[in-house]
């Protein structure tokens, strides 16, 4: 049987970058942040439920909100699933890796990207006079610079995590652990 492959397409939106999900404090919720989370989750509804133009989906914060815990609930592995179900789970899956990507902007955490650099620094080949390197794009980094700024990057969360195990009691690594994790 041939069955079509494709990957999830990446969008690419013209305008605007997509709103950002307003803040809220404690305390009663303002007119102005009422008014971004309509905006918000307008935008949300319309490019990322699917709909028809005869029936127009609910474009409220709330109707949002429950679209996305209905993606997260049937992400969920159950013992017995049939094929249909993992499949539903699979678009789940996929629909919210979308929206979290298109949400955060593509972006990564710098210090992330320079411990996965780092990491993969530890099969790099090493180029001699017999073996030059070949030459890079314009701008970019030695590997000399790069390890330099690993090494000073590890070494800052080696003394970060050596201060904290000093002072703190046993309670207080608890806490810390559980808000890393959060």
């Amino acid at each position: 049987m041939l069955v079509l492959r494709a990957k999830l397409g990446v969008p690419a939106f013209a305008g605007e970058p997509p709103p950002k999900e307003p803040r809220v404090g404690r305390g009663p919720v303002s007119s102005t942040v009422e008014r971004q989370r309509s905006k918000y989750a307008a935008w949300w509804m319309a490019n990322f439920t699917p709909w028809d133009r005869d029936a127009p989906p609910d474009m409220s914060y709330k109707a949002w909100q429950a679209y996305r815990e209905n993606l997260q609930r049937a992400t969920f592995l159950t013992l017995e699933e049939s094929a249909a179900q993992k499949a539903g789970r699979y678009i789940a899956h996929s629909r919210l890796f979308l929206i979290e990507n298109v949400s955060e902007g593509f972006a990564v955490h710098e210090p992330t990207a320079l411990m996965l650099s780092c990491h993969r620094m530890r099969s790099r080949t090493l180029w001699s006079d017999t073996n030059p390197a070949p030459k890079g794009p314009p701008g970019s980094r030695s590997d000399t610079d790069l390890a330099k700024e690993c090494a000073k990057l590890l070494q800052e969360l080696h003394d970060k995590a050596e201060k904290d195990r000093k002072k703190a009691s046993k309670q207080d690594l608890l806490k810390s652990s559980l808000k890393a994790a959060e």
